[in-house]
């Protein structure tokens, strides 16, 4: 979706796409939570939460001009991107005590289908690639990292201000 300030979106698609938007990324994992929350605390493992997020939903990014993504407007996405990350806020303060462990995690520019540039061929890299250290957080190995907002950085976890 292409929009700019000078080119907006006509309001009635764009309030659709943005209610799609939250529904995906904030409602979508509120009700997850709320869902399996009575599963998880029966697990004889330590539950786990783990958000797939983007840097593009850190406010303290967007306000940051040399940020991830600061050329990226989709206003519709960040917002609802923001929003999952306050669910995950919530989901710590709510499951921490409890003795979840619950995470935020950004895998980068990954390929995937949510937009045309998000493609090998202009630099996104593949999604098993990102997704490891998802794995790494659903095995127990980045437990200190419960309650941040983590982002791949190379072999590494680097760290997003919510």
């Amino acid at each position: 979706m292409t929009a700019s300030p000078e080119n907006p979106m006509p309001l009635q698609p764009l309030a659709d796409y943005t209610a799609m938007c939250f529904q995906a990324n904030a409602t979508g994992p509120l009700l997850m939570g709320e869902a399996f929350s009575p599963l998880l605390r029966k697990s004889i493992a330590t539950p786990r939460i783990i958000s797939v997020s983007s840097g593009a939903g850190s406010i303290a990014s967007r306000l940051n001009p040399k940020g991830p993504g600061a050329a990226i407007r989709a206003p519709w996405y960040r917002a609802s991107k923001a929003a999952m990350n306050m669910v995950t806020a919530c989901q710590v303060a709510d499951y921490g005590r409890a003795g979840f462990k619950v995470f935020a995690y950004c895998p980068g520019y990954t390929v995937s289908n949510l937009s045309a540039m998000n493609s090998a061929e202009n630099g996104a890299k593949p999604t098993s690639q990102g997704a490891k250290p998802i794995v790494r957080m659903v095995d127990g190995e980045c437990d200190e990292w419960h309650g941040r907002f983590a982002h791949e950085n190379g072999d590494e976890l680097g760290e997003y201000g919510w």
